[in-house]
């Protein structure tokens, strides 16, 4: 899709005409930053599904995994030391 200058110009004067040349500034802005952010996620993405790309290492420390303190053996809460399935 090719614009030429005075497609550009024409669309200029649409967005002046719809939204003011006073909020123009900060509607680029935020595209602006919108667009920035996209790119980012985009290479991201890329990175993760890069195929050449070694995996990263784990945290060896084991610090970020919660322990269970269920134990399938020991007596639970409701447990009335009978077989639940024959009532």
């Amino acid at each position: 899709m090719n614009l030429s200058g005075w497609e550009i110009i024409i669309i200029l004067l649409v967005l002046i005409l719809v939204f003011g040349a006073a909020k123009l500034p900060t509607i680029a802005s935020s595209v602006g930053k919108s667009m920035k952010v996209f790119k980012k996620e985009v290479t991201e993405l890329r990175d993760d599904t890069d195929p050449n790309t070694p995996p990263k290492q784990a945290d060896q420390s084991g610090s970020n995994v919660p322990q269970s303190s269920y134990d399938a053996t020991s007596p639970q809460v409701g447990d009335k030391g009978q077989d639940q399935t024959k009532q």
